[in-house]
């Protein structure tokens, strides 16, 4: 029995201060960046650094936190924004000037905020724009150095949510305002609703805005998938919806290398029980070229794409149906006619939902929000992986079980009008800066905390994490022991909770398979053979027989009982074998046959023995009427009349006959 005791921490913590988190050459590392409250957010990657923006409860209400990151995410500065009531981080973009433009909610989730902030982190201006429902949360950088403000707008425009549009100038003027609305549309009804998932700007200063539209009266069956194409004024030029059936969620779209487009979505539209994530491509103009859906048993959600130098694509999500616990990072590569290559999952027992995918020196980095690496409530998750094996414990290479179909999605084409809404009122936020001194950031899936053990089929072993700084444990068959003795053979992993941070270890747990040697059964032997007794089996470590020899091959000669110990390392195993020469003591040769079928004395059989028999019969001339060699107990006489008859019987290899007579009776 094998007891744990020794337990490493990997905490990194950040107060007032610089700390760089260390680089290695893993193909996954993974970090957990939060307070001891409820967090959330992602990354942004510009040419200024890394930058993580999202909210935080750690003063009570939702207040932004921005923080600027080294290339090894240890941090260089954070802000948290405090105001009256909640504020969320949505988007961050770099101005042509290097500053940061940073879009989100304010004021109970329900008016926009643009903030301005330079690269070291001091806040400029703070705008704020909207009523009750607004959510212009969204921005790009537009090719004349200023930026589009997207979303969707309720409290300024007639019936329901709708997608709307502000373009700034680089001074941060507003240029224009434009929404879109169903009249004369063929949605044209007060019952629905328009979500700006996502907008573009192409080459021609024009926009591309991804949407997603819903049927407020069948909400649970009816969301389709829109697609917005403007002009550089915001006007609309073409709108083509794409449906599966059901609710097909717009999340993300890219615009291809070959000018097509490709969109990702959440959809239960192909499957009765679940969601799949959705990727739907069009070419230049809209038009559907293929739809394919990918998932398992369980949920998937759509995230982000990537195009990749070799023209595949890179498709990030979360899945429920493979990985660690309830949701999982998923990143899959699909070729440009949507095969899928490969596919990974990353993370914990907990909730893990992506929101983000980059590049990074030469890594895919995933980030979004965790529950399963927590020093809170919930905490942001990165992954940072090189997508080439899945050895790390926080990640499985799930290629062969994520199923892809193609499927087939309606194709519509519709016309919004769109038209001008009044400028925005300001808000007052009241804003003030405050320095965080609470975020930490958790390290984790280091490389040398995968643990092997070999057990012997009766042991067990035992890992014991009670220990003072550690408040809880939860292994992935559900166990929260902080002693646990295992005794079955498999991969186990267990995710430690410190006061401070929360780490994993992966426990291999080997039973050895138990050889015995094999000498076979006991039998008799003929004089002077040689019997060759092989006790090889593949964990032996030593052999010894009963005269000492210490072969696992044993040469015998003579009859006898013989006997081998084998040393292994779970303990002595034996077997022994008795060679002996014919015993005939008890051989019976019968001297009448009455073959009439009555099933009673119809065969000469001969009982006594087990050694091979070689049978003459002659008549009493001396004339041979029979003959076999080794006898299978099987003549009855054959055709020969009734008489006496003379056996001639060879006993194998015990090298003794007998003689006799038989008496045949029909």
């Amino acid at each position: 029995m094998i007891i744990i005791k020794s337990v490493q921490y990997h905490l990194i913590f950040f107060i007032w201060f610089t700390y760089t988190v260390p680089a290695t050459s893993q193909d996954v590392n993974m970090y957990a960046l939060g307070t001891k409250s409820n967090d959330t957010g992602s990354l942004f990657i510009t040419e200024s650094g890394i930058f993580l923006l999202g909210y935080s409860e750690i003063n009570g209400n939702e207040d932004i936190y921005i923080a600027k990151l080294n290339n090894n995410f240890g941090l260089i500065w954070s802000k948290l924004l405090d105001a009256s009531n909640a504020e969320k981080g949505y988007e961050l973009i770099e101005a042509s000037n290097g500053n940061l433009i940073i879009s989100g909610t304010g004021n109970s989730n329900s008016s926009t905020i643009i903030l301005n902030f330079t690269p070291s982190g001091e806040l400029l201006n703070a705008t704020g724009v909207g009523f009750f429902h607004d959510r212009l949360r969204k921005i790009i950088s537009t090719s004349d150095s200023g930026y589009l403000c997207y979303g969707e707008l309720e409290g300024l425009v007639p019936g329901h949510n709708e997608v709307s549009l502000i373009k700034y100038n680089k001074n941060g003027n507003i240029e224009w305002k434009i929404y879109y609305e169903s009249s004369g549309s063929n949605d044209s009804h007060p019952d629905f609703e328009l979500y700006a998932r996502q907008a573009i700007q192409l080459n021609d200063s024009s926009f591309i805005i991804l949407a997603s539209y819903t049927d407020l009266r069948n909400p649970f069956t009816k969301r389709l998938i829109r697609l917005i194409k403007a002009n550089k004024n915001g006007q609309e030029e073409w709108v083509y919806g794409y449906h599966g059936g059901k609710m097909d969620n717009a999340h993300h779209f890219i615009q291809c290398e070959d000018g097509g487009y490709l969109i990702s979505a959440t959809s239960n539209s192909y499957s009765p029980m679940d969601t799949d994530i959705l990727l739907i491509k069009i070419d230049s103009d809209g038009k559907p070229e293929w739809s394919k859906t990918y998932g398992g048993d369980n949920d998937e959600a759509a995230g982000a794409i990537l195009q990749l130098t070799n023209g595949n694509y890179m498709i990030s999500g979360s899945t429920k149906s493979f990985g660690a616990g309830n949701y999982d990072f998923l990143l899959f590569e699909i070729d440009k006619n949507g095969n899928l290559v490969k596919a990974h999952s990353y993370g914990g027992f907990g909730i893990d939902m992506v929101q983000r995918l980059d590049t990074l020196h030469g890594a895919f980095i995933l980030s979004g929000t965790t529950t399963s690496f927590v020093q809170g409530e919930t905490d942001i998750l990165i992954v940072e992986t090189k997508f080439e094996n899945a050895s790390s414990e926080c990640s499985a290479d799930i290629t062969p079980f994520l199923e892809s179909n193609s499927v087939n999605t309606n194709f519509t084409s519709d016309q919004y009008s769109s038209g001008s809404f009044v400028s925005p009122t300001k808000i007052s936020l009241g804003i003030s800066e405050v320095n965080s001194t609470m975020l930490k950031v958790c390290y984790f899936c280091p490389e040398g905390s995968i643990k092997k053990k070999k057990l012997c089929p009766d042991d067990s072993i035992v890992f014991d994490y009670s220990h003072d700084d550690i408040k809880m444990v939860r292994w992935n068959d559900g166990f929260d022991d902080l002693v646990r003795t295992i005794r079955d053979e498999g991969n186990y992993w267990v995710d430690v909770f410190t006061n401070e941070c929360v780490y994993r270890d992966t426990i291999i747990i080997i039973k050895e398979t138990i050889y015995k040697p094999d000498l076979g059964d006991d039998r008799t032997i003929c004089k002077k053979d040689t019997v060759i007794l092989d006790a090889y089996i593949p964990n032996g470590l030593s052999y010894k027989w009963g005269d000492g020899t210490t072969n696992p091959i044993y040469f015998a000669t003579q009859p006898g009982s013989y006997k081998v110990n084998v040393s292994t390392t779970c303990g002595l195993v034996s077997d022994s074998v008795i060679l002996s020469y014919p015993d005939l003591k008890n051989l019976f040769i019968p001297n009448v046959i009455t073959p009439n079928d009555d099933g009673i004395n119809d065969f000469f059989e001969i009982y006594g023995t087990d050694s091979n028999i070689d049978l003459l019969i002659v008549n009493r001339w001396g004339k041979e009427v029979f003959k076999s060699k080794s006898y299978n107990q099987k003549w009855n006489g054959g055709n020969l009349p009734s008489g006496t008859y003379y056996y001639h019987i060879q006993i194998g290899c015990a090298e003794q006959s007998f003689k006799g007579w038989i008496d045949i009776l029909k």
